[in-house]
């Protein structure tokens, strides 16, 4: 017996658990994968472990096909295991040879008998699930034994018994284990996805209660001095519109926590770059000036387009621009640049401020976070999940004391 030929056997048949574990992951972001994908690993298992066996006492050939065809009949029940039976089947025919009916009779009693306990011992713990797989490889494995010892009218020498049942047991045990670890790494994976979208929703409920409740307070306090009869009609007027202000904040805060929820534009049209970058600077200008801040534009001479909803473009420049702003103290400059590259539109904004350190660039785009006092957070978010249903990137770049650089790309639309 060569101990490489039984390795590489071994290897083969081990080798498409670690392509499940891929392929779910790839399911857990892609929920159209077919389920038929997964059938095909251990029948690809079957068939590779068939097609590169080991050799027993010179003569007679063996593989560690039982280990992925018991395990698929014990986890898979009887649809998986009428596959695995055609597909074991069907390879040795292929493959030809006097063991025909061997394979048959072996994978034959086992398709029978042993999905009829897959409800068992799919609830059963590891030790039980070891000791199942375990008997039936070892089961079928003398079956097969006698038949070849009755065809040829031979005995296998002891220590070739030994040798195979060792094997068989040792791969039957690491494939469970292996499988079972897959698994469980599964489960702990779905668990640490449901605790982060929990914990996004708990920080949104903390969040927008935080936000929404200052700006009723406030105009709940005011409602409350209008019943006073000995209010002057200034201060009567003046108490209206700081209420009013207050509920148009509160409808403001909750349309943002609406845009980063549901950013999708409703109508996709084309957008200018130039245009739109412009118009967002032409807005943002009163601001900057009382801020003593200056914009500089370097545009490329190619007119640009993306698609997308105009306005919640502009609400997400205009929200990097003002936090541009805001990150000076006695004035400085903001550029914009806008150029095509490859198949993207590539906006660069940048500016020379206070900064970021590395921790806080990577949580831009969090609820409820910001780097100022006051700050909600609420514009960054919104920002990002614009840029993104526009199938754009955006990539920060920061350092505390030498100011911030956004990269957004957006696909290129050819009008």
């Amino acid at each position: 017996m060569e101990m490489k030929d039984v390795l590489l056997n071994l290897l083969l048949v081990l080798s498409p658990l670690l392509i499940i574990q891929l392929l779910y992951m790839r399911k857990e972001t892609n929920k159209k994968m077919n389920k038929w994908l997964f059938a095909l690993l251990p029948a690809l298992a079957i068939v590779f472990s068939m097609l590169y066996p080991f050799m027993i006492d010179g003569e007679f050939f063996f593989d560690f096909r039982r280990i992925p065809y018991v395990m698929g009949l014990l986890y898979g029940g009887y649809p998986l295991g009428i596959f695995l039976f055609i597909v074991t089947v069907g390879t040795r025919v292929l493959i030809g040879g006097s063991g025909i009916y061997p394979t048959i009779v072996m994978a034959g009693i086992l398709v029978l008998f042993v999905p009829m306990l897959s409800s068992y011992y799919l609830k059963s713990r590891l030790r039980m699930k070891l000791s199942l797989v375990t008997a039936f490889v070892l089961g079928s494995l003398l079956l097969s034994i006698i038949q070849i010892e009755m065809m040829y009218k031979t005995a296998f020498h002891p220590s070739h018994y030994l040798e195979l049942i060792i094997f068989h047991i040792f791969a039957a045990v690491i494939g469970t284990i292996l499988f079972e670890t897959i698994i469980q790494n599964f489960h702990l994976l779905k668990r640490v996805i449901k605790a982060e979208k929990l914990e996004v929703v708990s920080h949104l409920a903390a969040s927008i209660s935080h936000e929404v409740r200052n700006p009723l307070t406030t105009t709940k306090g005011f409602l409350q001095l209008l019943r006073d009869d000995e209010i002057s009609t200034e201060k009567r007027d003046e108490y209206i519109k700081i209420s009013l202000d207050e509920l148009d904040r509160a409808t403001n805060i909750i349309k943002d926590y609406l845009t980063f929820a549901r950013p999708e534009a409703e109508h996709q049209n084309p957008i200018s770059i130039h245009s739109e970058l412009k118009n967002c600077m032409n807005v943002l200008t009163p601001l900057a000036q009382m801020e003593n801040v200056q914009f500089k534009e370097d545009f490329c001479e190619e007119e640009l387009f993306v698609l997308g909803d105009s306005l919640k473009f502009k609400q997400s420049i205009i929200n990097i621009l003002k936090n541009g702003i805001e990150s000076y103290h006695a004035g400085g400059l903001i550029q914009l640049s806008a150029e095509k590259e490859d198949t993207y539109v590539k906006i660069t904004i940048s500016d020379f401020g206070k900064g970021m350190t590395e921790d806080q660039v990577l949580r831009l785009g969090e609820p409820y976070f910001s780097t100022k006092s006051n700050g909600t957070g609420l514009g960054m978010m919104v920002t990002y999940s614009i840029i993104h249903s526009m199938n754009g990137h955006i990539y920060v770049n920061s350092a505390p004391g030498q100011g911030t650089v956004f990269r957004i790309f957006l696909p290129l639309h050819v009008k």
